[in-house]
């Protein structure tokens, strides 16, 4: 079960209840690294939330497991694209 949380008490809170992954959604680099150095190898750590190509190696260098960032999905150009299907 991944829990997620805003915040370093949440954090704990979250492992205590026995999370099996903790989403630091929206929390700062310097916050995530506390969770991370209380928590690393204990749970799976995924940060998320407002992480882009310009902060994505600040928040890497936290040690979280995995980054979820959606401005992958959410910020990319529509591609306009059309097909033609014809029965042979």
């Amino acid at each position: 079960m991944e829990v997620e949380v805003s915040a370093y008490e949440d954090a704990l809170r979250a492992f205590r209840a026995g999370a099996d992954a903790i989403l630091l959604d929206n929390m700062r680099p310097a916050e995530i690294m506390q969770v991370v150095n209380k928590l690393k190898g204990k749970v799976l750590l995924v940060a998320g939330g407002e992480i882009n190509p310009s902060n994505v190696v600040e928040y890497a260098r936290t040690g979280v497991d995995v980054i979820s960032s959606g401005y992958i999905t959410h910020s990319s150009r529509a591609l306009d694209l059309s097909m033609d299907a014809e029965r042979i």
